[in-house]
């Protein structure tokens, strides 16, 4: 019996010899694998997104625990005084011991058993650094627990230095107002950098590492045990009101700016106080489109320009604010030709993200329609792939496009007017719409939506069809965002290629980029464009001697406005900087006549101003162009007696033959080169009409979501036969029957119902002219 008793105590000893040489083993190998580094320093931080300058523009919350962070920070980052004043409250042998302390166990213990409850813990800085690192790997257990945290103490220190574990312990530790790290915790407290905390400030800090919900008697006897340790190197005996009412006066709270406002009644500044830090519309995006960034992030976005222009916005949408614009958006690029890159330096979403109504709608990234801004674009496409040059002839005449079906799409030009031949360069230049919806039609619709596909204006909707928008996608009705189009515009500047948007990089050294490289036209194609948007006396013609597109040194620019004024653009570039404006309403509410030179010109003056102060840059073209004058009547090589411009020509183009000067008149804004003859370009002939609107076979269609009594038909005779007044009359329809007038008094619209209908012009009872249309 002793025998077996015996033999089974020798096993149990051997068994249990095993387990702790086999748990001895097991600790070993796990204190000899190092700890996961990028977790050590980045678990748990939440995201920092910097400016070019270098200032924090925005804290997001940390995913697991849901407090506000700061970006990592070296010890080099903290004052010698928060350092010391940490380490003496905290663990005053953190250099000497390996992890853990032993003479600070024993003395919590004692601490405790004469106490008869748990007044000390004796963790180190590296015990707690290793409790905010793996807390969710820690078991339940409290005695369990504290030995995973001594076990996970020694390897961290095994593994990293000191000073490693000091500057990760720094940016994690737990402090009042939700906030982790030293750096959020001082600018939560203070309001200032850590660098810039005297040692009073320092030693609060300390002191609310363990005492995060204090109260001011608490707080002020520890604040007073740890000053005596730095009496003599002028600490205060004890913590200032001052320091007191930062920490303790929850009012303070609403300078956060994550933190809602409080003692306000006023909706607008409640808002206004919760915005989250500087340029919050760009910051919102980065984190949108790059929802895995973590630690900090280094962006290309300056500060300061993002500051001045939304001054300039506010400014300017004050004095446009008795035209109904309430909101304005603005993106700002650099051309960095070295690195064959754009740089995203400035982008302002709204006039005041604060702002209770629609304010954090982000005006750069929204889409909305682009009215004229897309021509050059088609003009580009046209160059390429029609071989139309700036010197060809085209016709801005009343036409009409087939949508198929029997029906018709009637462009018509932003001042009613057709202005006969011109130049290609003239047209685009002076932003005629029939010209461009007819290159559109040239070119088909569907390599048109192609194209800008490929140009990045449907990113976000691949399902997007040709058919959706028909030819008035020449006239922007497809949309696009001011950031995609800002970018496009780069490629006139950069020689035809679309260069990818650098916008900053990440902890981990990766470039954070927007958009591919991708070559859009060729080099001649670019210039070309270039010239024109340049050329300011092509320009004159529409927006008059005097405009907001004038500069002292060389800008090419296009603006856009959008059916009913919705919609205000402009958008140009220098040698340097690409520069795009929208100014309108959110919820899409007309403007007052704000069209986009001169609601976005205006801003757009101002920021390109600013932009090149002191700098006068030009375009340069390839040395063996040559300049040619050109007849802008016919598009040929100019005689002396033609009306002429001078055109840049490429060597691989034929120069113009001569003109001989068998035109007539002069060009004038609004004039035609006609007077009741209409040139017909796709038949090549001349139609006699008297009848401006509607035209033959026109189908016009009743919008359901409109009122009837805005939606007519315009009645519009030719000015060359109203001399004849006294002789014609028109018949025309009504709700219910016909009327008779004299052109002179006819009615301007027409209101009719769903329906066939016929107009016709009466010389002595004898037809002129007969026009039947159509309503649905």
């Amino acid at each position: 019996m002793r025998q077996a008793v015996s033999a089974i105590r020798s096993r149990l000893r051997t068994i249990v010899a095993g387990f702790v040489l086999t748990a001895f083993a097991l600790s070993l190998i796990a204190l000899a694998v190092p700890p996961d580094r990028e977790r050590l320093i980045s678990a748990g931080q939440g995201l920092v997104i910097l400016s070019r300058e270098g200032n924090e523009l925005r804290r997001f919350r940390e995913s697991d625990a849901g407090s506000h962070t700061s970006h990592r920070r070296g010890l080099d980052a903290y004052p010698p005084a928060l350092l010391q004043a940490v380490l003496r409250a905290e663990d005053r042998r953190f250099y000497l011991h390996p992890g853990v302390d032993p003479a600070a166990i024993l003395r919590a213990t004692l601490q405790n058993l004469r106490a008869g409850r748990v007044v000390s813990g004796g963790s180190t800085i590296t015990q707690q650094l290793a409790r905010l690192v793996y807390k969710a790997d820690l078991p339940d257990n409290a005695y369990a627990r504290k030995l995973a945290e001594w076990f996970l103490a020694v390897r961290l220190d095994l593994h990293t230095t000191k000073d490693d574990i000091f500057s990760a312990y720094l940016n994690r530790v737990p402090l009042p107002g939700n906030r982790t790290g030293m750096t959020a915790g001082a600018a939560y407290l203070f309001q200032r950098e850590p660098r810039f905390l005297n040692r009073d400030e320092c030693i609060a800090l300390a002191v609310l590492i363990r005492r995060n919900h204090t109260n001011p008697e608490s707080f002020q006897t520890r604040f007073r045990r740890l000053a005596a340790h730095f009496a003599t190197e002028g600490a205060s005996p004890e913590a200032s009101p001052e320091i007191l009412k930062k920490i303790f006066d929850r009012k303070n709270s609403a300078k956060i700016a994550e933190t809602p406002a409080a003692n306000t009644n006023n909706p607008e500044e409640q808002a206004r106080r919760r915005t989250p830090g500087h340029s919050p519309h760009f910051t919102d995006w980065l984190r949108e489109k790059f929802p895995n960034l973590k630690g900090v992030v280094q962006t290309r976005l300056s500060e300061n320009l993002n500051e001045t222009v939304q001054n300039i916005l506010k400014g300017e949408l004050t004095a446009l604010k008795k035209l109904n614009a309430r909101h304005a958006a603005v993106v700002v690029l650099r051309i960095d030709a070295l690195n064959e890159s754009l740089i995203l330096e400035g982008l302002v979403g709204s006039r005041d993200y604060g702002a209770s109504r629609s304010g954090q709608i982000n005006g750069a990234t929204t889409r909305r329609v682009a009215g004229s801004t897309l021509k050059p674009f088609i003009y580009g496409l046209a160059f390429e792939e029609q071989n139309l040059r700036p010197y060809s002839i085209i016709h801005d005449n009343d036409s009409n496009v087939s949508l198929g079906a029997g029906a018709v799409y009637r462009p018509r030009n932003y001042d009613l007017n057709y202005w006969g031949a011109m130049t290609a360069r003239e047209a685009l230049a002076t932003s005629r719409n029939i010209p461009a919806v007819k290159l559109t039609e040239e070119l088909g619709e569907e390599r048109v939506f192609e194209f800008l596909r490929k140009a990045g204006f449907f990113p976000t909707q691949p399902e997007a069809q040709p058919y959706a928008y028909g030819p008035g996608i020449a006239l922007g009705i497809s949309g696009a965002t001011l950031l995609d189009l800002t970018r496009a515009y780069s490629t006139f500047a950069t020689g035809g290629r679309q260069w990818p948007l650098r916008l900053g990089r990440s902890e981990s050294g990766d470039d954070l980029i927007y958009g591919d490289d991708e070559r859009l036209f060729n080099e001649s194609t670019a210039h070309l464009i270039t010239h024109i948007l340049s050329d300011r006396s092509m320009r004159r013609r529409a927006f008059g001697d005097r405009s907001f597109l004038d500069f002292p040194f060389e800008v090419a620019a296009k603006t856009g406005t959008s059916k009913d004024y919705r919609d205000a653009w402009t958008v140009g570039y220098s040698e340097n900087y690409v520069v795009g404006v929208w100014v309108g309403n959110f919820d899409a509410t007309p403007m007052k006549n704000v069209s986009g030179a001169y609601g976005a010109g205006r801003i757009f003056h101002q920021i390109m101003r600013g932009l090149h102060r002191n700098e006068r840059p030009r375009f340069h073209y390839p040395a063996d162009w040559s300049r040619v004058s050109i007849c802008r009547h016919t598009g040929l090589r100019a005689s002396d007696s033609c009306e002429s411009y001078s055109e840049l020509i490429p060597p691989e183009d034929v120069t113009p033959a001569l003109c001989h000067g068998e035109h007539t008149g002069k060009l004038t804004p609004g004039a035609t080169d006609f007077a009741g003859e209409i040139p017909d370009a796709t038949k090549n002939s001349t139609v006699r009409r008297h009848l401006l609107s509607p035209t033959p076979g026109a189908v016009y269609y009743l919008d359901p979501h409109s009122p009837r009594s805005i939606q007519e038909i315009p009645l519009r005779l030719h000015a060359a036969f109203q001399k004849r007044s006294g002789k014609l009359s028109i018949d025309y329809p009504v709700a219910r029957g016909r009327r008779l007038c004299q052109p002179a008094q006819c009615p301007p619209t027409l209101k009719l119902d769903p329906g066939s209908y016929e107009i016709r012009v009466l010389d002595r009872g004898r037809i002129l002219e007969r026009v039947e249309f159509e309503v649905r």
